[in-house]
């Protein structure tokens, strides 16, 4: 973590007339859930950019993706400061101009809240802010606002609050590098207006799907263990939504693929020739459920249709729940059979079973031992395509299954304002990016035609592969227009377009996709 988050902490309260004061102890109903247990305080640095913020004396400046922000200093010097971010390939870049760079009271924070408002990120942040744009029903004038916080207790509480969520949301994604700190230069960038400001303020809150989106749902499900099955087709970042709630709630993962070849030994375990003789080794789901015995575990099964019907029926036994009760009796049942003492049941049914107020999972092994873990402690998460133009060897799954699960959440194509920033890093040109956009978005319209003349369209994982020839293709000297339809000839045309019995692709498909690239995606390239 480069940015240093401390200063926020250490500098005395210079915006607020009265309320609120340096290190000022934070209750325990205000702070955030990401934290540790134990006293938090209130960084005066947060609550001076949310008053700049609030008071409208602070420029903010986007072109959706990007964002700069102009503000007095909290410094000694007094002055101006500037901070920029923009979207990167692991999630954001964070810039200051100033001396010091971004390792300053407010500079962080101040960014913070400006992509949150205006960018609809760091959903925590983004709460505690409208709850305090709640309170003083939008923008306020400085003279008033600085004394709310003296005057009203809501008020008050809604800084207070507003400065322990955004603290630990940053400090997370700063250690996760979800944010990391870099120069760059970006592009044209259009000013946010205080009516837009104020509009934002006022009505994020009732837009904003922060409680909605697949990985919030995900969240929730981690708190309290089960499954869920993600639904939708291929480019719609469902592994990508397992992989951030990994690291969004620290749990350990087990990941397993499907295909048709594998067989109950491959999910469970199997004993296997080792150095001095046959050998138990365990199979992913031995490993999950191991992993789960002693904290938060997330075992990820991607494509759960490719594998034969019957072997799915291992997953049926190892969803099922256990009440602590029944758990306990087949537990306890083979140690009384084994001639162990009352004292020793109970010892082993505690070591076990240890948390009597939860339930458990159960997966037999073929040695006939047997893991139980508690189910709050594992989350699966299974993802399938579930279309025709995907092998998948189950048509459909087991309604035993599917009946174990808890959640179905189903992914759409993603929105241009999702993927676009993934499509600029990935091209390092926004305008390459967005060609690259607009070629995926004509596939989609030409699959939906009645005439048939693709298969498929684009996904967000081939239009990525695209962007990448295209700017190969741009070092080599090619124009922007060659470089589009090089990159298209062996990327988009094999994917989207049929082939003939020879496995040829079919001359007047691939005449037609590239014609109306050139027509509808670079006629002004």
């Amino acid at each position: 973590m480069t940015i240093d988050l401390n200063p926020a902490f250490t500098i005395e309260e210079k915006f607020f007339l009265g309320g609120l004061k340096r290190r000022l102890q934070i209750p325990a109903h205000l702070c955030s859930p990401r934290g540790p247990t134990g006293s938090r305080y209130y960084g005066a640095g947060i609550g001076y950019a949310a008053g700049l913020l609030m008071t409208d004396q602070a420029s903010l400046e986007t072109d959706g993706q990007s964002v700069r922000v102009t503000y007095p200093s909290s410094g000694k010097a007094g002055g101006t400061r500037t901070v920029m971010s923009a979207a990167s390939a692991a999630g954001r870049t964070w810039w200051s101009t100033g001396s010091g760079g971004l390792n300053s009271a407010t500079a962080p924070f101040m960014l913070l809240l400006a992509e949150a408002l205006v960018l609809r990120a760091h959903e925590e942040t983004l709460s505690a802010l409208l709850q305090l744009a709640e309170k003083t029903a939008g923008l306020m004038s400085e003279s008033t606002f600085r004394g709310l916080p003296a005057q009203d207790a809501s008020v008050r509480e809604a800084v207070l609050r507003l400065s322990d969520y955004a603290y630990f949301e940053l400090k997370e994604k700063l250690l996760t590098n979800e944010i990391t700190e870099g120069a760059f230069t970006p592009g044209p960038l259009k000013p946010v207006s205080t009516s837009r400001l104020n509009q934002l303020l006022l009505n994020a809150r009732v837009v904003a799907p922060t409680n909605t989106t697949p990985l919030s749902r995900l969240r929730r499900l981690a708190r309290r263990g089960g499954s869920a099955l993600l639904v939708g087709p291929p480019g719609t970042f469902k592994t990508e939504t397992v992989k951030q709630l990994v690291l969004d709630v620290g749990a350990a993962v087990v990941k397993m693929r499907g295909a048709p070849g594998v067989e109950d030994r491959d999910f469970i375990g199997a004993v296997t020739p080792g150095v001095n003789g046959p050998e138990w080794v365990d199979g992913p789901l031995a490993r999950a459920f191991m992993l789960a015995k002693d904290g938060l575990t997330v075992i990820q099964i991607d494509e759960i249709l490719r594998y034969h019907a019957e072997h799915l029926q291992v997953l049926v036994g190892a969803m099922d729940e256990l009440s602590f009760e029944d758990a306990r009796a087949v537990l306890q049942a083979p140690l009384e059979r084994q001639g162990q003492t009352p004292d020793q049941v109970t010892a082993a049914v505690q070591a076990t079973l240890p948390d009597p107020n939860t339930r458990y999972y159960l997966l037999d092994l073929p040695t006939g031992d047997a893991i139980f873990c508690p189910k709050k402690n594992l989350v699966w998460a299974l993802t399938t395509n579930m279309g025709e133009d995907h092998l998948q060897t189950a048509q459909n799954l087991d309604s035993a299954l599917l009946s174990r699960i808890d959640l179905v959440i189903d992914y759409e194509r993603p929105e241009a304002d999702v993927v676009l920033p993934i499509y600029e890093a990935v091209a390092g040109d926004s305008r390459l990016a967005r060609l690259g956009y607009d070629l995926e978005d004509l596939t989609y319209s030409i699959s939906s035609d009645s005439e048939g003349l693709l298969v498929r369209p684009m996904d967000a994982r081939k239009t990525i592969a695209l962007l990448k020839e295209a700017r190969a293709c741009l070092e080599d000297g090619l124009s922007m227009r060659e470089a589009i339809l090089e990159a298209a000839f062996v990327t988009a045309v094999p994917h989207c377009c049929p082939r003939d019995a020879r496995g040829l692709i079919e001359p007047a498909s691939r005449q037609n996709l590239l014609k109306r690239i050139e027509e509808e995606v670079l006629s002004a390239a």
